[in-house]
């Protein structure tokens, strides 16, 4: 998870790790280039709108480097800028959620993409019961 309001971080991070995942978070968009590039994750969720590197611009890097191409990408947004979604689908975003996005919602996109590359040969995820 990147992203740079505490908040949603918090709630994101904690609804996640209730489901049984591991998750890494950062406040930066350049810090979470480079863990992804690390730990390689299984999906990863950005907001769009951050100072500095935006979740367009990580999109972006994550995209143009191969061993990072293809994990799943979900694009948090506010939803205030009609622009965001189609740029960041162009960029190659998997998915695209208007924040607050209730946790179900988050779960749900989670589990399609997840369920969607592990049919392609990716490592099994965390099942809720």
């Amino acid at each position: 998870m990147i992203g740079d309001e505490d908040e949603t971080l918090d709630n994101l991070v904690l609804t996640l790790e209730m489901e049984g995942f591991t998750v890494m978070s950062t406040a930066d968009g350049r810090a979470g280039i480079t863990l992804a590039k690390l730990h390689k994750p299984d999906v990863i969720l950005c907001e769009v709108a951050m100072p500095g590197v935006d979740g367009q611009s990580v999109l972006q890097a994550l995209r143009a480097d191969s061993t990072t191409v293809s994990i799943p990408f979900i694009c948090l947004t506010a939803g205030t800028d009609k622009q965001d979604p189609p740029t960041g689908m162009n960029l190659g975003a998997d998915d695209y959620l208007t924040k607050p996005a209730r946790a179900e919602e988050v779960m749900s996109a989670i589990r399609t993409l997840l369920d969607r590359h592990q049919e392609k040969g990716r490592q099994p995820w965390p099942k809720s019961n």
